[in-house]
This record gives C-alpha cells, structure tokens and sequence, in this order.
C-alpha cells in the first residue's frame, strides 16, 4: 500500500513538474528550495538533548504553533526544538520566532527515503504534526525510527473525512502511525474516531488559534512608523484579510459604496497569496482609486516627509508577511477573505482578539465549529454579496455602540475559548515521558 502510494506521488510529480518550473520561473517560487524538498542535504541537528520537531504548512498553522512553542520552549528548556513548513510564507513566519526555535527547514516531498533522510539526521524524540498534516511516508518513518508521533491542533472537515474515508483501510494505518491525536473540537474528534484512529489516543483539547494573540516583540522603527501612519488624521480603517481572487473585485465594489456613506473611510487591503500583490495594486488602480503599497510606507520614522499623508491616500495594499495581525488593531472593522467564493474562509481570531467586528461571506467549511461559536455569540456577521459587506460596514462606521458591541462579542468569542495550549502542552509532555527511554 505505501509502495503504492509512493509511486503515485512520484507519478504526480512528474507530470506536474512542467507546472512547478513554471511557477518557480515566474514567481521565484520552488527552485531555490527544491533540494531542501527532497532531503537533499538533511538538516543539521541543532546541538544535543531531546528534539521535537514542529511540522506546519503554511502561516496559518505556523502560528497556531507559535504559543505552544513558547509553552514547550518554557517548561522544558533543555529540549531542541526545531520547525519544518511546506510553504515558502509559512518559513518566513516561522523564521520570525527567532531563538525561539533552534532551526528553521523546509519538509521534505512525502517519499520515503527523502523523509527518512530528514528523520535521521534530526533524530527527533517526538513529531508534532500542526492541524490536518497527515503524510502517510513522514508518519510511516517516524515511527519505524521509535519517534512519539503527535497531530496538535488537529481539525478534519467533513469534506477531508469524505475524502479519506475513500481510501478507509489506508488512513486507518496512516492513523496508527499517531500516538496522540490532540483534536480542536468534538466534531474533529469524532470524524477521527470514524476513521479508524484509536479512541482511547483522541483527546479534545481546543484550538490553539485562540491562545496565539498579538505578535511577540516591539515593532521595528520601520514598522512602528507606518502603524502609527495608520493612526495620522482620524481616519477610519476598514481591513479586508486574506483574500482571493473573486473577491477582491466585491471588496472595492463594498468600499465604493461604503465611502460614499463614510467619506473618512480608508481600506487595507490583504490578498492571501503573495504572487498576487501585483495584480491586486493593478485591479485597485484601475477603479481610480488612490493605491499605496505598504512596503512604499516602509521608510524612515513616523517624521519622514516621503510619506503621503494618509489622506492623500484611499487603499494601501498589505504587500508584506507576518503584519497583518498587528493591523487589526488599527481598524475598526474587518472582512476575513476565502469566503465569498467557494474556498472555506480563513481564520476568525486575529481580528477578534483586537476586538475588531468580523463580517464573512457564506463560504466557511473549513472553520464551521469557529463560524458557529462567533455566529451564536453575536461576534460575526455573515453577508452573501459586496452588497451586504457594504451595509454591513456602513452600519459600523455610523453606529459606534453598534461596532464596539460587535468588537466586543469577537473578543469575548475568541477569550471564551483560550487554554488549549496548557491542555496540548500537558499531552505532549507526557508523550514526551513515555519515550524518555530512547537515545
């Protein structure tokens, strides 16, 4: 089964290859990691003592991993602890925690022998894979290898469970490659359950998402100087996060409508996918609106006259990675993207613990448990078209008790939920316990 999974995977990858030469030349995505892809040379093991090693895909899951990291990194110091990301964003953030973490990789292609590699040059004492991580060879290896093998965070969707019930005698063995499977909600916990992992090593413990709040650290002066930008002349960010293409184009239909209402009103715009700035400051653009790149903010101290003045402005483009939480707390209100088309909406909880109102279109699959807990504390406000994102923020902008008491749910929402770091700590520790014994 796994000799056949391999050779799937490897079939994939050659007729996809003609694709990712593509992507890499037009976008300088892939090549210049492309060994570090195949475990060509593994990473160096950063010193002695236990290791645990952190897998997480991209940014979301990155930093969802940032706050047991630092709960890891505190109770047990000794430990070496080391990230691996799949996506070139989910490296630069995880590369912003700095000493926190010991070394930074890419993770290896899912074949055997390239994970194997991996695995044994860092030979870790535990595995952590972050939320729906599940590499059947990665897992396989780990094991064979008497690594503790541990899924945090973890969530599966009704759609991922239809998909591997498909192939329900392989995820079954893919399962049991999982010593603990530390689930966000019952529903995650059930549908694991149903797919052959074994009861008694699934355990809800919460979402991790809810204790990863503000960014660690000052901002650098560069930073700090276009967030205090943001604050010049009392005008009234609106912050539309992670957004799509599809989307974009309601957005500015919302804003257009929105200014015509609220004269004062500003928009950050935040595209999810780095290659498509450029498109996002051209469709901008092309509505004859006033565009600024936040990297053309990035110069100087709050003082430097390069600088356009705020007002002189109408959208700033987030073209940069690992800011846009500390944005929500200059914004008084937010759109969270991935959800006015098909694609399952993004995550909640970085405008809602700024107290920043949430609105979101109808497309929330892959955060239905989040969507459902906000929607029944008042704490989001779900809209079908740019016509209701725009009421919505109209309403918001001139009605301030309306917005903060929607600001005011979001942050109770997200509060409500906090612990589940200490509760996956504590599973983690004494799977750490459990194979204290190896070398």
């Amino acid at each position: 089964m796994y000799f056949l999974y391999n050779l799937a995977l490897a079939a994939g990858l050659v007729v996809t290859a003609p694709w990712w030469l593509w992507r890499g030349w037009r976008d300088g995505k892939y090549l210049d990691s492309m060994g570090a892809r195949f475990g060509m040379p593994p990473p160096a093991r950063p010193g002695d003592g236990p290791l645990v090693w952190v897998h997480a895909v991209s940014v979301g899951e990155t930093l969802a991993a940032r706050p047991l990291l630092s709960a890891l990194r505190e109770r047990l110091p000794g430990h070496r602890l080391v990230v691996s990301t799949t996506t070139r964003t989910g490296q630069g953030v995880a590369r912003s925690f700095g000493a926190l973490v010991d070394a930074v990789f890419y993770c290896p292609l899912d074949f055997a022998w390239s994970v194997g590699r991996v695995v044994e040059a860092l030979r870790p004492h535990a595995l952590v894979v972050m939320e729906t991580e599940l590499w059947p060879s990665l897992l396989r290896e780990a094991r064979r290898r008497g690594v503790k093998t541990m899924m945090a965070n973890g969530r599966i969707s009704e759609t991922s469970a239809t998909r591997y019930a498909r192939v329900g005698r392989f995820t079954r063995r893919v399962l049991g490659d999982l010593d603990l499977l530390c689930m966000q909600d019952e529903a995650s916990a059930a549908r694991a359950r149903a797919l052959g992992a074994d009861p008694a090593r699934v355990h809800v413990t919460g979402n991790l998402k809810f204790d990863a709040v503000a960014p660690a650290g000052e901002p650098d002066a560069a930073l700090a100087a276009w967030l205090a930008w943001l604050d010049r002349g009392g005008l009234r960010w609106l912050v539309a996060a992670s957004t799509l293409a599809g989307e974009e184009a309601a957005v500015l239909d919302a804003y257009a409508a929105v200014r015509t209402r609220v004269p004062d009103a500003r928009l950050l715009l935040a595209a999810r996918h780095p290659e498509r700035f450029d498109d996002v400051v051209a469709l901008a653009g092309a509505r004859g609106w006033r565009v600024v790149r936040r990297t053309a903010l990035a110069a100087g101290t709050d003082a430097d006259r390069s600088m356009p003045a705020p007002a002189d402005v109408d959208i700033v483009v987030l073209d940069t990675i690992g800011e846009l939480a500390r944005v929500f707390a200059h914004a008084e209100a937010a759109f969270v993207g991935g959800s006015l088309v098909d694609a399952g909406g993004h995550n909640l909880l970085e405008p809602a613990w700024f107290g920043t109102p949430v609105v979101t279109g109808p497309s929330m699959h892959n955060f239905r448990a989040l969507a459902d807990l906000f929607s029944a504390r008042g704490a989001r406000v779900e809209v079908a078209d740019w016509r209701g994102l725009a009421d919505t923020w109209t309403a918001w902008l001139t009605d301030d008790g309306a917005r903060r008491a929607a600001g005011r749910a979001a942050f109770d929402a997200a509060r409500a939920q906090g612990g589940a770091t200490v509760r996956t700590l504590d599973r983690l520790v004494s799977l750490l316990d459990a194979g204290a014994g190896r070398a």
